[in-house]
């Protein structure tokens, strides 16, 4: 009995060592960009990093990936907006109360994870990253749905960030992000 009791204490003591000496990664830190180039390219892989600051998950934070690819023939879908980069992600939304509308895996050009549009018109400038293949699916014109949309409000060579928001008929969550160049 005491054997098996000191054998007990051992593994607790071994495992309990094992626990400390595990670094989790470290998390992205967003810093503040206030750079908005003439010309950018966002083609590239990306850790996204997506904080709540308003819903039921405010206060949380996760990270995933995110890959974006520069569009062959860019498409407009509406006037003065480009569907310029396709792109997919590993993040959880639902950590941060966000919405997932489809697979952000998915690299179906006409049903892509993340769909990248560039605003430039009339001297406005503006790129929305749209996440979910259900919601940027180009064989079905949509007036309302679910929608988790990040607005680029800084890029830089090292990445981009904005805010983000996301819901349905009125917005349930929103939130910070950047995303930094691998």
């Amino acid at each position: 009995m005491i054997k098996s009791r000191g054998v007990a204490i051992l593994s607790t003591l071994l495992l309990a060592t094992m626990a400390c000496s595990t670094r989790a990664p470290s998390p992205v830190v967003c810093e503040p960009m206030d750079n908005w180039p003439e010309t950018f390219d966002l083609s590239g892989s990306y850790t996204l990093a997506l904080t709540a600051t308003g819903g039921a998950s405010a206060g949380s934070s996760i990270e995933g990936d995110l890959m974006l690819t520069m569009v062959d023939s860019p498409t407009e879908p509406a006037p003065g907006y480009r569907n310029a980069y396709l792109g997919t992600s590993t993040v959880d939304l639902s950590v941060v109360g966000a919405l997932e509308l489809g697979s952000l895996g998915s690299g179906d050009p006409t049903r892509p994870g993340v769909l990248v549009q560039v605003h430039d018109s009339d001297g406005a400038r503006g790129v929305l990253l749209r996440f979910g293949s259900e919601a940027n699916r180009t064989d079905q014109q949509r007036f309302d749905g679910g929608y988790t949309v990040l607005r680029v409000n800084s890029i830089s060579e090292n990445g981009f960030g904005g805010n983000w928001t996301s819901g349905v008929t009125r917005t349930d969550a929103e939130g910070s992000f950047c995303a930094v160049r691998k």
